[in-house]
């Protein structure tokens, strides 16, 4: 289920600069950059922004770059002309961008994308229109794009690893959106994602005090998904009705005891 802006700002500053940002131009086309750590939740922004904007009852359309070879990324993007490939669709295939006609277009982690396949895609930015592969022809498209990515954009640029023009015609709006450990708000996220994966696996429990001082204290480097995985694991194994720090995985058992004095009796 989408969360809404307002749920994924929560009480954290930050995050709430973030959503009045979008906000700001949830109605318009500019073209918003998102920035962060793997996990911080950018396909979340992006699908709340579209659910609250003027596009909402239209197609939301999300391709991670990284996860597709270049050579089946510019097809699935941009499509092809019947003929094109000799193991093609016969009569031919629209692509993602097409099909999202009038909806919103998230690109994630754009900063995988191919170069070769930027010069396409800062075409189909300029002239709001798809060329797809072996056509000469082009085919209009309204779409809102949203990009995002983990990478040093600027330093890619300085590479020569991201094209200039692309960067600075992604980048209408730039949000940068903070790592897990950052946000102010942490203890209330722990508490309910944890709820969430309690009540998903119809288990009535909670955190153990010192379980939660734990789990506020250490660094999330996967982020949400990371604090996911480690809840929803924890609470697998948990027997009783007090997630402890035992019940966790190695790396926060690991943590514990290196970084944070744990009571050699539970409190609970």
């Amino acid at each position: 289920m989408t969360q809404t802006l307002d749920e994924l700002a929560g009480d954290d500053p930050t995050m709430a600069r973030a959503v009045y940002l979008c906000r700001k131009i949830s109605n318009s086309d500019l073209p918003l950059l998102i920035l962060g750590e793997t996990g911080v939740g950018k396909d979340s922004l992006a699908r709340a922004l579209h659910a609250e904007g003027r596009r909402s009852n239209k197609p939301f359309i999300a391709i991670n770059c990284a996860a597709i070879p270049g050579s089946l990324l510019a097809s699935e993007l941009f499509g092809y002309a019947p003929g094109t490939f000799t193991d093609g669709a016969k009569n031919g295939y629209a692509g993602k961008i097409i099909a999202c006609n009038g909806g919103t277009f998230f690109l994630d982690e754009i900063g995988d994308m191919p170069l070769d396949l930027q010069a396409y895609l800062l075409r189909v930015l300029e002239e709001r229109s798809v060329h797809p592969l072996g056509s000469n022809g082009a085919v209009p498209v309204d779409v809102r794009f949203v990009s995002a990515t983990h990478c040093d954009l600027p330093g890619l640029v300085a590479s020569g690893r991201f094209r200039q023009d692309l960067y600075y015609r992604i980048r209408g709006v730039e949000i940068t959106l903070p790592a897990l450990r950052m946000r102010r708000d942490l203890g209330d996220i722990i508490d309910r994602i944890a709820a969430v994966e309690a009540k998903n696996q119809d288990k009535a429990m909670t955190l153990c005090p010192q379980t939660r001082d734990v789990l506020c204290k250490y660094p999330w480097p996967g982020n949400f998904r990371e604090l996911r995985n480690v809840l929803r694991l924890a609470i697998s194994f948990c027997e009783d009705e007090h997630v402890t720090v035992a019940d966790m995985p190695s790396p926060i058992i690991e943590f514990a005891r290196e970084h944070v004095r744990i009571a050699k009796r539970c409190p609970c």
